[in-house]
């Protein structure tokens, strides 16, 4: 018998039986993800990609109307889906140290800064209480 609860993102599954005893699953949070919708090189196109722990947003990057998210120690790993020739859909696999994101005025800058940064709370807020939840579950065991 298992029972399943989510832990802020995270699911538990708890006891497990297996071969060396009883233990638990905590599985950690999925990364929130980005999906953004822009012209790219005269194209319309879908940007895909994980908000990763190491993915932040420059806090005052020297243009006002572009936001510039960007890499710690990997790359931004991000998808770019669009129409090429015809008909056929285009999918590359692209990986930046930094992406620049061009807004139409100041305003809309902000608010979409605002609105990552409220995701970036979500994330963190999310793996402490991964960390947390494991911790818990550990001293339980012991």
């Amino acid at each position: 018998m298992s029972i399943t609860t989510l832990v802020s993102g995270s699911s538990v599954t708890a006891p497990i039986n297996g071969p060396n005893g009883r233990g638990i699953i905590l599985t950690p949070p999925d990364p929130h993800m980005l999906i953004v919708f822009t012209l790219c090189e005269g194209r319309y196109t879908f940007l895909h990609l994980y908000l990763m722990a190491d993915i932040s947003l420059d806090p005052k990057p020297k243009w006002p109307k572009t936001a510039v998210l960007q890499a710690g120690k990997k790359k931004i790993e991000l998808r770019r889906l669009r129409v090429k020739e015809g008909n056929d859909l285009y999918v590359e696999i692209l990986s930046k140290k930094y992406l620049n994101l061009d807004f139409s005025s100041a305003e809309a800058k902000t608010n979409f800064c605002k609105e990552l940064k409220e995701l970036e709370d979500l994330r963190t807020t999310g793996f402490c209480n991964y960390e947390r939840a494991l911790l818990e579950k550990k001293n339980m065991l012991h």
